[in-house]
């Protein structure tokens, strides 16, 4: 059998795996991408790319997803037709490598370098919040309170069909400038994908694509855990890396709206997240039926194996991201809306009480 010769594509597939180890191992400098690329060129990509999927109807993530797939089994069906051909083995095992690191390297560069910027808590203010029991007891009553208050006037207002789309953009902005980031930010036209079905058995609430600059929901979001998800989700846009740091600009632009189904979904979900105590006596019997059609949901469509398995890889990526604490990181934001201003304003918008 004759050998088939290197070619050009075997060098290119060396050059992009070498530059995808290159560029996991180098650390860029705070200044460049705290600078040039946190004000510069990641703004340009993104309002370019999000512009342009944004006119799309549909996921343009999904065909991106089936293209890779396409092309990683189109590099190995030659190998499982010839046979025992070792360098045709070799070959497809290299363009395979190939193909991880040129995703890799797109990833990193879009988008995967706002991990390595400093952290909300570092440039927020943050003073670790010393609360004793009797104090969280009595800012978990005053969450209570706020969402027994919020709840009737945000069932209304959704009965309503209302349009909520004005006043998740009012959100997004006023909470981008008070986190200090003033580049325009293009917001994503959320939409399904094809991995819907998974996110339903995992648990996925939402997911921002790097590789097309689009934000995906999931199907089975309830809709006063909508705002909650795309204020998240659009923290990712706008380059916030971290769970803990995008749940904060979640929390921020729901808890400080003035409309009152963000408001409720804000507190929905930052309650949910406290340690709850006795003030879940407190709770109305419509706010209680809503955290009860949360769990509802979960036990009809989370498949504990898929979820296990899918929450353990994510917490593996994020530790390997520099987060350090995994996938508890999404909780942590509770910590930073108590441990600065903008946090405690916030809350104290939210529960009509202050918090100094």
């Amino acid at each position: 059998m004759r050998r088939s010769p290197v070619n050009a594509w075997d060098a290119v597939c060396v050059f992009v795996t070498l530059a995808g180890c290159a560029l996991a191992l180098w650390h860029p400098p705070l200044d460049f991408l705290d600078g040039p690329y946190a004000d510069g060129s990641y703004p340009l990509v993104q309002r370019a790319i999000t512009g342009a999927t944004n006119d799309v109807p549909f996921a343009v993530g999904s065909l991106f997803v089936i293209a890779v797939l396409l092309v990683a089994i189109g590099i190995w069906i030659r190998p499982f037709r010839s046979g025992r051909d070792a360098r045709g083995w070799l070959r497809a095992t290299l363009r395979t490598v190939a193909l991880a690191a040129f995703l890799y390297v797109w990833f990193l560069v879009a988008w995967g370098w706002n991990y390595l910027r400093p952290p909300l808590s570092a440039t927020m203010g943050f003073t670790p919040p010393d609360l004793s029991s009797a104090q969280l007891e009595r800012l978990e009553v005053h969450i209570a309170s706020a969402l027994d208050a919020e709840a009737v006037p945000a069932h209304a207002l959704h009965a309503r069909a209302a349009d909520e789309t004005p006043a998740l953009d009012a959100a997004e902005a006023q909470t981008l400038r008070i986190i200090g980031i003033d580049h325009p930010v293009t917001r994503t036209n959320p939409k399904y994908w094809l991995m819907d079905p998974y996110f339903d058995a995992v648990g996925i609430s939402g997911m921002f694509f790097p590789f097309t600059f689009e934000t995906f929901v999931a199907s089975d979001n309830l809709w006063f855990e909508y705002p909650f998800t795309l204020e998240h989700e659009w923290g990712h846009v706008a380059g916030v890396a971290r769970e803990s740091d995008a749940n904060f600009i979640a929390a921020l632009s729901t808890l400080d709206s003035s409309d009152a189904v963000l408001r409720y979904s804000g507190l929905l979900e930052v309650y949910g997240a406290m340690p709850r105590g006795p003030a879940d006596r407190l709770l109305s019997h419509l706010v209680l039926y809503d955290y009860q059609a949360i769990r509802a949901r979960d036990e009809h469509r989370i498949n504990p194996f898929v979820s296990h398995v899918a929450w353990n890889a994510y917490d593996r990526y994020l530790k390997a991201q520099h987060v350090r604490s995994g996938v508890v990181n999404y909780t942590e934001y509770i910590r930073l809306l108590l441990g600065t201003r903008a946090g405690r304003n916030a809350l104290s918008a939210a529960t009509g009480k202050s918090f100094p």
